[in-house]
């Protein structure tokens, strides 16, 4: 630790505990003002006063000697009390208690020295109190939230007062046997060690100050790493929310997770959708290259329309796969909690109502950037298996459904819904009153000859559904 690093220490201030560990303590006790910490160690060194008080000074003053340590903790009890009552003058009172508590191991001292005027007999030894004195500049020490500047002239007053008291008003060496050297040099004893203890309490004081600033810089910026590391976790978690579903995202964010290990699941009953845009292609020609980021920023917008309405509650169950440029694909059914509703009917129709609102929030965003486009929907329901490839999470179905929900969709109408045969079984069951278009054999790529059912995406329909989102 450098020298010019102690004395020049500018780390900020930090949050202190109003606890206190005492020596060979395991608890804290809980001190939370300065006078009250005053008073709690001024009743030992009281103590410690008033035996040697007992001890040392003729009987017929111990009276007055022991009035005035009572008078002083009677004063510091009363600080404490007035402190409880007016928070507001909470340094003023600490100052305060200090100063009374200053006269606690240099009172007894000042009695003598008062009382030798009339008994012209009565020894005044310097030394005999320099042990309290010493004792009492330590408590400066303890007053570890006052700030570092006020407890070096809190201990410089210490040390000055005690000094003065001590060289000033005391027996003379003429006064003393000569036998007793130790008598002789108080004064010296005195001076040396008050001064020597002022400068190791002053550096102590520093190096305890630095220490503790430094270890709360350290602890806010442990806690600034935390939060750091907190927030990128929940920008992780949130960005995966975003790309996996719910239970998969689960999986992926556990720490036990093995990262070589495919993840995959069978599903049954699920709807798949595909959503094209086709006349997005023909804007899209048209537009120069100049004008290419205004196209992308308007199917930018088209698409975050249609995430949005995944947050309404009753499209939870819909799960967004993927974008493939105007082709919106989203399925229904992919939970895997045994309490939803997973059936075949409920899963096609949600898919069919989503599809609605598609068609509605398109229109109003035709409406706004003064475009005609529209939308061509295929769906169809069956068992598809769903999973993540790779260590880069991208969840995406599988299965022959998938393909043919595709094949609805390149094969279908511009303002339509098509379905299969099946399908269509499976709508009519859930709700009787769909307007079915018999769209007969057409032949599907890969497929074959198959019978198709067009819904459409009636303009009554979208105006009454956007009215309620």
């Amino acid at each position: 630790m450098e020298l010019n690093i102690l004395f020049h220490c500018t780390t900020g201030s930090c949050e202190l505990s109003p606890s206190l560990l005492l020596p060979f303590f395991n608890r804290e006790v809980s001190l939370k003002s300065e006078c009250r910490l005053i008073l709690f160690l001024s009743i030992p060194l009281a103590i410690a006063n008033y035996l040697i008080v007992y001890q040392n000074v003729p009987q017929k003053v111990q009276p007055v000697v022991f009035g005035q340590i009572l008078v002083c903790l009677g004063i510091l009890l009363f600080i404490c009390a007035l402190e409880s009552l007016c928070r507001t003058a909470n340094l003023l009172l600490t100052i305060s208690a200090f100063i009374v508590s200053m006269f606690l191991p240099i009172g007894q001292h000042l009695c003598l020295v008062l009382l030798a005027v009339t008994w012209h007999r009565l020894p005044v030894f310097s030394i005999l109190w320099l042990p309290s004195c010493i004792s009492h500049m330590c408590l400066v020490f303890a007053l570890y939230r006052l700030p570092y500047s006020l407890r070096c002239f809190l201990a410089s007053l210490d040390c000055g007062f005690f000094l003065i008291l001590l060289v000033f008003f005391s027996t003379s060496v003429s006064n003393v046997l000569q036998s007793a050297p130790i008598i002789s040099c108080q004064i010296t004893i005195c001076f040396v060690n008050m001064i020597s203890l002022l400068l190791l309490l002053i550096f102590i004081t520093r190096i305890t100050e630095y220490e503790r600033k430094s270890e709360a810089s350290c602890n806010v910026a442990f806690k600034n790493e935390e939060r750091d590391v907190q927030l990128m976790q929940d920008i992780n978690r949130l960005l995966i929310d975003n790309i996996l579903p719910p239970t998969v995202a689960h999986k992926f964010l556990s720490h036990d997770r093995n990262t070589d290990e495919l993840y995959a699941r069978d599903h049954d009953n699920v709807c798949v959708m595909f959503a094209s845009i086709p006349n997005f292609k023909e804007y899209w020609s048209e537009c120069d290259h100049t004008r290419k980021l205004e196209c992308l920023r308007l199917l930018n917008e088209i698409v975050c329309e249609f995430d949005k309405l995944l947050s309404k509650p009753k499209f939870s169950c819909i799960e967004k796969i993927k974008t493939v440029a105007s082709t919106y694909m989203a399925a229904a059914g992919l939970t895997d909690s045994d309490n939803a509703d997973n059936s075949p009917e409920r899963n096609a129709a949600v898919i069919v109502e989503f599809a609605q609102a598609m068609a509605s929030v398109l229109d109003q965003l035709n409406i706004d950037s003064f475009q005609n486009f529209e939308l061509r929907i295929g769906i169809n329901v069956g068992p598809v298996v769903a999973g993540v490839l790779g260590q880069k999470p991208q969840y995406d179905i599988w299965g022959n459904s998938v393909n043919i929900a595709s094949r609805m969709d390149s094969s279908g109408v511009i303002g339509y819904i098509q379905v299969n045969e099946e399908t269509k079984q499976i709508l009519s069951k859930k709700k009787s009153d769909y307007q079915w278009i018999y769209r007969g054999e057409i032949n599907i790529k890969g497929k074959g000859p198959m019978i198709t059912y067009l819904l459409k995406l009636s303009r009554k329909n979208r105006i009454n559904f956007y009215k309620l989102i």
